[in-house]
């Protein structure tokens, strides 16, 4: 049973389900549901960047914001499509542009574009150009971008008979999409959202506090300069709550019996000093990024087994160590001697500022690092 129990945890941390514990997120997501709500139901068009550093829950916001429209009765059902971007793998203008087709089920027309897309001057070369009915072929020599995304914004509203569907983009690292080229992409959509032409909402998610530095004028002055700030303290109550949460048996447990053990050890777990100690040291020093909790958990329960079917404070202390251990330092006590000569010989290189080193060069060094102890 307790194998059983272990999988549904390790399976609920990895996971990007929605926790059943979120920690002080409240305001954030009234917020950011309102806005995308009004878009939905009113027709509106908006853009917002969501600020915070890494781990502080950005991505999980708007898993909730639209958890939180399929679940009010007053959106009404398949009103919304989410397209979602990742800056590191859709940098490219020409790849943003074919995944958004993709996204909005253009097989068609994204064929079209694996061709030339525009470049950043704006243009589009003649091979390989898209030349669907969707496109003119005539005049698509020297389209810029934004007409592009007037082009697949009208593909889809034709495509859509309701015509009304609300399109809700979800940049991710969108400070990545401010540093290629001329920012095309952000300059099409933003101007697509100021035109109004469909209902839009461009969510921008970034750890870049300078993300608005980055943008051109131009986009700048189609932005809303709507913020969401990720940025506040979570009292430590909540933190040892949410580290509580990830050990917690799920609800839906078949063995209650095993599960009320198992919360009952949890919770004498929480009460130990040590434990409590290390939680606090672990809130001062990170206490924004929740995947460290999520870290240590996951080595808690790895500790469990069957002849140990409850996760004890020894195993806390062990894994809060090897959490907190320096990975280098770890690495280089698995090393022979002969490994870590050739390491010392190496740093004593790096530290003259070698500018270039090989295989030559890195022999030598450690040649004169041996002669002194072999003459003893």
């Amino acid at each position: 049973m307790a194998d059983t129990l272990i999988h549904a945890l390790r399976e609920r941390i990895c996971s990007d389900s929605t926790p059943e514990f979120v920690m002080g997120l409240d305001s954030e997501r009234a917020t950011l549901s309102s806005l995308l709500k009004s878009s939905v139901i009113r027709g509106e068009s908006n853009t917002v960047l969501v600020l915070g550093p890494r781990g502080s829950g950005k991505s999980l916001l708007t898993r909730l914001a639209i958890q939180d429209l399929h679940a009010d009765a007053e959106v009404p059902k398949d009103s919304f499509i989410v397209i979602r971007l990742n800056g590191l793998i859709h940098g490219d203008d020409k790849a943003a542009m074919r995944e958004i087709a993709f996204q909005l089920q253009l097989d068609k027309l994204a064929e079209a574009m694996s061709g030339e897309m525009p470049d950043a001057d704006g243009t589009i070369s003649a091979q390989g150009a898209a030349s669907d009915a969707y496109l003119d072929a005539e005049t698509s020599l020297h389209e810029p971008l934004a007409n592009v995304a007037h082009t697949l914004l009208a593909a889809f509203r034709e495509a859509d008979p309701s015509r009304a569907r609300c399109i809700i983009f979800l940049l991710d690292e969108f400070d990545v999409f401010a540093h290629t080229g001329k920012q095309g992409l952000l300059y099409a959509l933003f101007d697509a959202v100021q035109a109004g032409h469909a209902p839009m909402v461009v969510v921008g998610l970034t750890c870049r506090l300078d993300t608005l530095s980055l943008m051109e004028k131009r986009v700048l002055s189609r932005f809303s300069h709507r913020q969401i700030l990720l940025f506040k303290c979570a009292p430590f109550e909540e933190y040892c709550s949410l580290f509580r949460s990830c050990l917690l048996p799920p609800r839906e447990f078949s063995d209650e019996q095993f599960a009320a053990q198992w919360t009952e050890h949890v919770d004498q777990l929480m009460q130990h000093e040590f434990v409590a100690r290390a939680l606090q040291d672990l809130y001062h020093t990170n206490h924004r990024d929740v995947r460290a909790l999520h870290m240590l958990a996951l080595a808690c329960i790895a500790h469990v087994t069957a002849e140990k079917p409850f996760v004890q404070a020894a195993d806390f202390y062990k894994s809060y160590t090897q959490q907190g251990a320096d990975s280098k330092v770890a690495m280089l006590l698995s090393l022979s001697l002969l490994e870590v000569c050739l390491v010392v010989a190496l740093n004593n290189l790096v530290a003259r500022r070698e500018s270039l080193i090989n295989f030559e060069i890195a022999y030598e060094e450690y040649r004169q690092f041996c002669l002194p102890k072999m003459a003893h």
